[in-house]
């Protein structure tokens, strides 16, 4: 739908008056005044008519509209809710491998809790393979049990029961146990599902899926902050879809967990894998007179991680802008004189290896920048 504004309306309403009655109307006069006042008008009209033509379709209603949507068929927006599982809980022993002090049905044959004082959570029956025997860590979901606080800190959760001497457990991130109202993108999701096509083929029926959805199902997983779909990356009728996690340090669960709420809705046949993003880090080196480093670094941190954290998969980071936000932050605090702007990757060994940009940095179509996980910036 063309929406006119007030002035191509008042213009069309001069023109036409002066073709009608052959006359030329001067600039002021009471023709254009009017003309001008009814085209404002009108324009209101454009506007209004537009709104209702877009929330016709359940991919661009939202607020109440979408909720009128919904009611049609019986469903009603999710109200704000503490999490029923909870992840970013990680058990680890400071040296040698988990196999050296607990078995691999431990979380099976035993109801293990874990809290932090406020907060307890119930980890989820688990049998540790081979593989996680042999690490320092392994990462579990936790289901709540018992919520008096909406925020488990980072690194609160120092305690778990039954104990063994030599095992230990942590949260490496924040645990935002609340979570708000369902938002429109988390409905409209559940509304699509509801009206979802099916089809019949070989005596089977089918679910129809598109990539619309498929995005939409991978963000309604806890913890997913963004997604990316590249197709045929095992041939035709293939796709491997990209997670990106709210908490980049600790999002290794993501992948399984949003592969398994896709399984429902992926057509008979289509191969597609759930992976975490080839991850590359960004450091800053600083040189100038500062009054406050420690307050100054904690702030541009925070400025830096919001900036990275928004440059999405095959963007790019615009180098001119990011330091143009690292002289405004700085600005409070002292003179910066110098930037040194770093992207950081790990080799096949695991060694880091650091480049310094002197331009623009754009992203591969599998490739997510973040902020490095400490010391990201250093004077």
């Amino acid at each position: 739908m063309q929406i006119k504004n007030y002035s191509q309306i008042a213009n069309e309403i001069v023109a036409q008056i002066e073709n009608e009655l052959d006359i030329t109307t001067p600039p002021g006069g009471v023709v254009q005044t009017l003309s001008n006042i009814v085209g404002g008008e009108i324009s209101k009209l454009y506007v209004f008519l537009n709104q209702v033509t877009n929330n016709l379709y359940i991919g661009d209603a939202g607020g109440e509209l979408l909720d009128a949507f919904g009611s049609i068929f019986g469903l009603v927006r999710r109200p704000a809710r503490y999490f029923d599982t909870i992840t970013g809980i990680r058990f680890y022993v400071n040296s040698g491998t988990l196999g050296d002090v607990i078995a691999a049905d431990y979380f099976t044959a035993n109801d293990v809790t874990v809290t932090d004082g406020k907060n307890e959570f119930a980890v989820q029956p688990i049998t540790l393979t081979a593989n996680d025997l042999s690490k320092q860590y392994v990462e579990v979901v936790c289901e709540q049990t018992d919520v008096s606080d909406a925020l488990a800190e980072r690194n609160t959760i120092t305690t778990y029961t039954p104990d063994t001497d030599g095992l230990y457990v942590t949260n490496p991130a924040d645990i935002k146990l609340y979570t708000m109202e369902e938002t429109d993108e988390q409905f409209r999701y559940r509304v699509s599902r509801h009206l979802a096509i099916n089809r019949m083929a070989d005596n089977r029926q089918y679910r129809l899926s598109n990539k619309a959805s498929l995005r939409i199902a991978a963000l309604t997983v806890s913890g997913v902050a963004d997604i990316y779909i590249k197709e045929y990356t095992s041939g035709g009728g293939s796709f491997t879809i990209y997670v990106v996690g709210e908490d980049l340090n600790n999002d290794s669960l993501l992948p399984q967990q949003v592969a398994n709420g896709l399984n429902s809705i992926i057509p008979y046949g289509t191969q597609f894998k759930a992976t975490l993003p080839t991850k590359t880090k960004i450091y800053v080196e600083l040189s100038g007179n500062y009054s406050s480093t420690t307050d100054m670094l904690n702030e541009l941190e925070d400025v830096l991680r919001d900036y990275v954290d928004d440059v999405r998969i095959g963007s790019e980071l615009n180098l001119k802008d990011f330091e143009r936000l690292i002289t405004q932050t700085t600005a409070s605090y002292g003179t910066t004189s110098d930037i040194k702007v770093f992207a950081a990757q790990d080799d096949t060994l695991g060694v880091e290896h650091r480049r310094l940009l002197t331009d623009s940095y754009q992203c591969l179509d599998n490739e997510k920048l973040m902020l490095a996980p400490s010391s990201a910036v250093v004077i």
